[in-house]
């Protein structure tokens, strides 16, 4: 199942072609929302081409509440 999932999500990922976009939906910690924008800047600084990912972040209410997070210290990575 994991495999034709895969499968048909990079045979969707193969249709686009020029300068299109791909827009996906994700939670972070707001704590970490400045690392995040900093890596996506120098991970498209450094490859070549024309690739490239921004992070633009939505300050409304979401529809689901967002998932529990807790970061990780010397006694919770046991258990992660």
């Amino acid at each position: 199942l994991f495999c034709k999932k895969e499968k048909s999500l990079y045979a969707t990922l193969n249709l686009f072609e020029g300068d299109m976009n791909l827009r996906a939906n994700c939670w972070y910690p707001e704590s970490e929302e400045q690392q995040i924008r900093a890596l996506l800047i120098s991970l498209s600084t450094s490859q070549t081409g024309s690739n490239s990912a921004v992070l633009i972040s939505h300050r409304t209410q979401p529809k689901k509440s967002p998932p529990t997070y807790i970061r990780k210290n010397e006694f919770t990575e046991v258990f992660q």
